[in-house]
């Protein structure tokens, strides 16, 4: 009876039972079938074992079954067992290759793992989605994580520093999709201590056998350390290019021999200086002769050439071209050096830019130049107006007193045969001429004021305004002023010409109050660390605070004051004496509401004023 072995895809032949039984009873038949992926359940109906056959990808079908057949040939039986063991051998010899593969595969995975457990860059996977899948321990040195707390649960790039963590994930994510290799991808990342460490990223794609991406490998280098190093040596770097721009002096050395100069060496000073390296000056033994400037090789020779002859020489200053053309003048301090015998060995030297100094003088020079003309021009000015004060004393004076004086005669004398037209018109004359006196005398007080010499004294400012008001008193009569004079401390001037100051000051005030019913004048003072402010503050008209700056104009006289009588020079008058004594003078006023003159005098003394 023959056993025919029938397969579900129907591709096996034909096999006899007892071959099946030979191959079940040496156990071979089991492995043949396991190799295939199958296994044996069931009861066999001829021999009560297993014949019924199922695998583990189609367990609800019958994969093997055994059949009652015609008896084969003996020679068909022999073949069919031949090609089964061929089958067989042909399958163990697979499975032997099979497991040397695994074998092979499994001590890659360990000298990989070895590897990464023993590297000191951070050796890593991820999924599709950047989730850590693997990490080397060195993670815990880098950023403070141990393996397990990062492996399925963190993505790389939630460690990205704060600043550029969107940026840098949009961009991995971007080389995701590409399924590209990268290099050396910069990144700062957060330590779990909070630290910034610096990583060198590189990786490739995992790709299963249809090419879709599974993942990423790579490694990163912490290159905190070389950055910062990076960071130092560029700083170290502008210091250095900091320090040289601002050298402006350098040595030299020249070499001497039986009296003639052999070499020379210049330190790297001279690039800022001149614009030449040390190795230009070598390679060409007359480049410095060469830098001199052509007006000055002279001075600059006779020099050396007093130097080689064993004399001392005092520092020259000269000019040199600078390598880009510029002119650039220098101090040359030339110091020789002997040996015991007495003979010249070498001359050393520094040379300093002194450039700024040179245009400074230069700038400093033509100033003076322009003073000294401004002060010829002024002086020839001061002559010219004294000459015209002269003028003014005598030439207009004289006349003025001969209106004013004919005029009053005329209307003493005549003035009953004229009608009120006529005496109005003389009246007019007399005013005028009074006013055109005052005018002269107040210009000869002005140009007076600016020419007097100062002679510096303490003075006792309360007396001195005590003096004042006193010799007010026929100016006051009838007049209702409340004076409220403060502590006036002592101060240093010239003791005429602050009076004049206090007298024009207290004059306005006592003029420019006298529409009030009660006028208040008060006179105080203000000590500053060198200096005291005094000030004269009235309730009289005021001013306009747009006005302030015409105020102490010659003869500019304010809209309000044009009702009141004077010329306009007072106040000018105080702010040059003021000056002379190098203080100052401001005023404060609101219209209706009054005003304040202040004026500060030194209270120590000072030969200058």
């Amino acid at each position: 009876m023959l056993i025919d072995v029938v397969y579900n895809d129907n591709k096996h032949d034909m096999v006899d039972p007892f071959l099946l039984d030979e191959l079940i009873t040496s156990g071979k038949i089991k492995k043949f079938l396991r190799s295939e992926g199958w296994a044996t359940i069931g009861s066999d109906p001829i021999r009560g074992t297993g014949g019924l056959y199922k695998g583990p990808e189609r367990r609800n079908y019958s994969l093997l079954k055994l059949l009652t057949v015609e008896e084969k040939t003996k020679e068909q039986l022999n073949n069919e067992l031949i090609e089964l063991r061929r089958r067989i051998n042909e399958l163990e010899a697979s499975e032997i290759k099979l497991k040397e593969i695994e074998n092979a595969l499994q001590k890659s995975e360990e000298r990989f793992r070895q590897i990464a457990e023993s590297s000191g860059d951070f050796i890593w996977e991820v999924d599709v989605h950047g989730v850590y899948t693997y990490v080397n321990p060195i993670v815990d040195e880098i950023l403070g994580y141990r393996p397990e707390e990062l492996i399925g649960t963190k993505h790389f790039y939630d460690f990205f520093h704060p600043d550029i963590k969107e940026t840098f994930k949009k961009a991995a994510f971007e080389v995701f999709a590409k399924k590209a290799v990268f290099r050396n991808f910069i990144n700062p990342n957060v330590h779990k201590n909070g630290n910034t460490v610096i990583l060198e990223t590189s990786g490739l794609p995992v790709l299963d056998s249809t090419g879709n991406l599974l993942g990423y490998r790579g490694s990163d280098r912490d290159i905190t350390l070389r950055k910062k190093a990076e960071v130092a040596l560029r700083e170290s770097e502008e210091r250095y290019k900091r320090m040289v721009s601002t050298v402006t002096a350098y040595t030299y050395s020249v070499g001497v021999s039986e009296g003639v100069a052999v070499s020379t060496q210049h330190s790297m000073g001279c690039i800022q200086v001149t614009g030449y390296n040390p190795e230009d000056y070598e390679s060409d033994p007359y480049l410095w002769c060469k830098m001199i400037y052509p007006d000055d090789k002279m001075m600059v020779e006779t020099s050396v050439k007093e130097v080689l002859a064993g004399h001392e020489v005092s520092p020259i200053e000269h000019r040199i071209m600078h390598r880009d053309g510029k002119v650039v003048w220098v101090r040359n301090t030339i110091v020789p050096f002997y040996d015991v015998n007495g003979r010249l060995t070498c001359y050393n030297g520094m040379i300093e830019d002194i450039t700024e100094r040179k245009l400074a003088e230069e700038k400093i020079q033509k100033l003076n130049e322009e003073l000294e003309q401004k002060v010829f021009d002024l002086m020839e000015a001061n002559k010219e107006l004294e000459a015209f004060n002269r003028s003014v004393s005598h030439d207009l004076q004289t006349p003025l007193l001969v209106i004013g004086g004919f005029s009053r005669r005329f209307l003493k004398i005549c003035g009953s045969n004229l009608n009120k037209n006529a005496i109005d018109m003389i009246n007019a004359i007399q005013i005028s001429a009074q006013k055109m006196e005052r005018t002269i005398k107040d210009l000869l007080l002005f140009s007076r004021s600016g020419r007097k010499d100062i002679r510096s004294v303490k003075i006792d400012m309360w007396n001195l305004m005590a003096t004042i008001l006193d010799e007010f008193k026929p100016l006051t009569e009838g007049k209702k002023i409340k004076f409220d004079i403060k502590a006036l401390p002592p101060a240093y001037g010239d003791i005429g010409l602050i009076k004049q100051v206090l007298a024009n000051l207290l004059s306005n005030a006592i003029k420019f109050t006298r529409s009030k019913d009660m006028a208040v004048i008060e006179v105080g003072c203000e000590v500053e660390e060198n200096e005291n402010i005094y000030y004269i503050r009235d309730n009289g008209i005021g001013f306009d605070s747009q006005d302030t700056e015409n105020i102490f104009t010659p003869f500019s006289r304010l809209p309000d004051a044009r009702d009141f009588e004077g010329t306009g020079v007072g106040l000018s008058i105080v702010e040059r004496i003021i000056k002379r004594h190098g203080g100052k003078v401001r005023a404060e006023g609101k219209i209706n509401q009054g005003a304040t003159f202040y004026f500060s005098l030194p209270h120590i003394y000072n030969s200058n004023h």
